[in-house]
């Protein structure tokens, strides 16, 4: 299994785990009490899945080894709420109180989710873990950004559908509309320079538009964007500094060698010379 298709596994995983997650927090909304205040551990998680997300983008053996780190948490944090809420709900089963009957689906359903949620994340461990044991690995900067803004997409509907209902829309919020379509389309094709600047305008107007917003929600969902938009920028920035780098090493043997062949003219000017 190369590199690359571990690397999209890990990503693809995490889609499955934020969607199991999400079930687990509309499931808990019809559970027990206590299986309610057991499965609060895994809101965590949705921090730490950003994290790991940016970390297996960021393509360094430092990354992947503080994502394991983040992850083996989220593993942690998923047996200590999983163990909570099955050991609530089989008190509640042997209670047989009213209450508890009331709310014993939603309570199972819960304990379900957030076992698959428990089997996904150990599964992502150990993916994480074969990534580093690989002994390299390389990904292209337009296929990471294309990974980038397609986890920010659903930020840009939610700012505008969210604006829109409140009545306070601006126009600050609709740079992504087009730049993150434009950017997993065309990323591979478009050169850092052009990225580079691309994004900074975007985090510009990204800025002015958590200043003017005064929607909590929006300005979280705004400050996730200026986050990605960020990371997304230092990203290239890194490439056109490693870009450089490759060129001046693949010039470097042509100018030795030059230099050696001068050096042998020389050589032999002199011995004619003599």
């Amino acid at each position: 299994m190369t590199s690359a298709s571990v690397q999209n596994t890990i990503r693809v995983r995490i889609f499955l785990i934020v969607l199991v997650s999400i079930g687990v927090r509309i499931a808990r909304e019809f559970s027990s009490e206590s299986v309610h205040k057991a499965t609060n551990l895994l809101l965590v998680n949705y921090l730490l899945y950003g994290t790991i997300l940016l970390c297996t983008v960021a393509m360094s053996k430092v990354a992947f080894g503080l994502a394991i780190f983040l992850q083996l948490a989220v593993v942690t944090l998923d047996t200590v709420a999983g163990t909570l809420a099955l050991v609530s709900t089989l008190r509640c089963v042997n209670a047989q109180q009213a209450v508890c009957i009331h709310t014993l689906p939603g309570s199972i359903v819960t304990v379900v989710l957030t076992g698959l949620l428990w089997l996904l994340d150990t599964l992502q461990c150990w993916s994480i873990y074969k990534v580093l044991r690989l002994p390299s690995f390389t990904s292209y900067l337009g296929r990471r950004l294309r990974v980038l803004f397609s986890w920010a997409l659903p930020f840009v509907v939610l700012n505008t559908v969210s604006l829109l209902v409140e009545g306070k829309w601006t126009m600050f919020v609709t740079p992504h509309m087009v730049v993150d379509p434009l950017i997993i389309v065309m990323a591979p094709t478009l050169n850092a320079t052009t990225l580079a600047v691309i994004l900074a305008a975007v985090i510009a107007t990204d800025g002015i538009a958590l200043y003017m917003v005064a929607v909590s929600l929006v300005r979280i969902s705004i400050g996730v964007q200026i986050s990605i938009s960020a990371f997304a920028f230092i990203l290239v920035l890194a490439s056109t500094g490693k870009t450089s780098r490759e060129a001046v090493e693949k010039e470097s043997p042509m100018l030795a060698a030059e230099a050696t062949t001068t050096l042998r003219q020389r050589k032999s000017k002199q011995k004619i010379a003599f």
